[in-house]
């Protein structure tokens, strides 16, 4: 009957009106997310490093050994096992890798150290500066409020700083 063509004609005709609306949003939805990722740029390890300097105070080394000799503050040598057994650290800093700070900074995960406190002094050392200002970015954002960064191990030896050997 000419109802059932007159329907035929007319699911045709609204099946590729729809299709061609869906491959026209597809169309859109792509460029959007080309343009997105044009724009979205990676990051480069100095900008990181500009990032953490700029949330995380730096204090020269004399400073530290002050900070050292009140006995108020937390040190952490961030470098790994091995740099720390060939150079010697902080005298009676805590030695927590850069990459295990996450974990024993957290209070909700096992590898807490009971050491950290959110709001006590903390001071970060390193082998020149870099992974101790990325650690102390780090621990700012895990809610830590007293974070610094007193630079690289060297200097702190040189400026006769206390030291573990």
């Amino acid at each position: 009957s000419s109802n059932e063509g007159e329907l035929r004609n007319f699911t045709e005709k609204m099946y590729n009106e729809n299709l061609i609306d869906v491959f026209q949003t597809k169309n859109k939805i792509n460029y959007k997310l080309s343009v997105i990722e044009k724009d979205k740029k990676m990051k480069t390890s100095s900008e990181y490093l500009k990032e953490a300097n700029a949330l995380v105070e730096k204090i020269d080394v004399e400073m530290g050994i002050d900070r050292h000799k009140s006995g108020k503050a937390i040190f952490i040598d961030v470098r790994d096992s091995a740099d720390i057994a060939s150079t010697g650290t902080i005298k009676g800093s805590l030695q927590i890798p850069r990459g295990f700070i996450e974990f024993a900074a957290d209070e909700s995960t096992p590898f807490y150290n009971k050491a950290l406190s959110k709001d006590q002094e903390i001071i970060l050392v390193c082998g020149a500066g870099g992974m101790a200002a990325l650690t102390g970015k780090t621990m700012i954002e895990m809610g830590y409020k007293n974070v610094k960064n007193v630079g690289g191990i060297g200097d702190w030896e040189k400026n006769n700083g206390p030291m573990d050997k």
